[in-house]
């Protein structure tokens, strides 16, 4: 855990990961393209919808994420 952040290993259960999601306030959910980097909002071509509210979608993203840290283990 390096500066407060619970790196996990993906055991590859679901294929490769090239989900990028924000849930804050268990009522917005991020999500698109954007990789959160300086040269994605620099110099990429990216995409990021903001989606506030959602009934269930917030939920279904909780969701999948508690699936995918289930099946991923600590990176040391």
């Amino acid at each position: 855990m390096e500066a407060g952040v619970d790196v996990r290993i993906d055991r590859n259960k679901h294929g490769d990961q090239h989900s990028k999601y924000l849930i804050l306030d268990q009522s917005i959910v991020v999500t698109g393209s954007f990789n959160f980097t300086v040269r994605a909002d620099e110099q990429n071509s990216e995409n990021l919808l903001v989606i506030r509210n959602p009934p269930n979608v917030a939920k279904a993203f909780a969701d999948d994420y508690q699936a995918l840290l289930q099946d991923s283990l600590p990176s040391r």
